[in-house]
């Protein structure tokens, strides 16, 4: 009935990523074939299918087949579900999204390797405005963000209040309406990020 989001939106045009080599891990680009890895891994079939037909990206990091790691990245105009953000990439960028490594893996630096081979996919296809959402309240991964070279540039918030949504923009890149007011989510039949 409830919710209310604090949002960062971060930037960056260039990572100071710290990249180790892991011998004993696969990292490539997911593609359709991986469906099975994917929703043993926890993730929707249909959800996994739809973004790779939409054209997202998402870097892999396996382990004897199995998902351990994975980042996903997108462009264009989009719903952001981490603070019910309505944002586009425009033509020179391209949105980090759905970071994770399962617990048992955590701590060994994969969303290092993720990002690199992220910006390498997009710099290829001339993206180089890199951005992505973190909760206001998320203090680690703020500063973790911000040694890697990410910077606020925006900054909003949205209340949810018996389906009824409104996301305030306080700051913002690009030029916006101050306020969204929507009555489902996403708006617009925008895609979810």
């Amino acid at each position: 009935m409830f919710s209310y989001d604090h949002t960062y939106l971060i930037s960056s045009r260039e990572l100071k990523l710290k990249v180790r080599d892991y011998p004993q891990y696969e990292i490539r680009p997911a593609t359709l074939d991986d469906v099975d890895t994917m929703t043993r891994a926890g993730i929707k079939e249909s959800l996994f299918r739809h973004r790779i037909k939409r054209g997202d990206h998402c870097i892999l990091v396996l382990r004897d087949s199995r998902a351990v790691a994975w980042s996903w990245s997108a462009t264009g105009r989009l719903f952001l579900m981490l603070g019910g953000i309505i944002f586009d990439t425009g033509q020179s960028g391209f949105f980090l999204y759905d970071v994770y490594t399962v617990p048992e893996e955590r701590l060994k630096g994969f969303i290092m390797v993720c990002f690199e081979k992220q910006l390498e996919h997009h710099h290829r296809r001339d993206c180089w405005d890199i951005y992505g959402t973190i909760s206001a309240f998320n203090i680690h991964s703020l500063k973790t963000h911000f040694r890697m070279g990410f910077k606020t540039c925006g900054e909003a918030y949205s209340v949810t209040l018996a389906g009824i949504n409104v996301c305030y923009y306080k700051s913002w890149p690009h030029k916006t309406k101050k306020a969204h007011v929507f009555l489902k989510r996403p708006p617009e039949d925008l895609e979810c990020v």
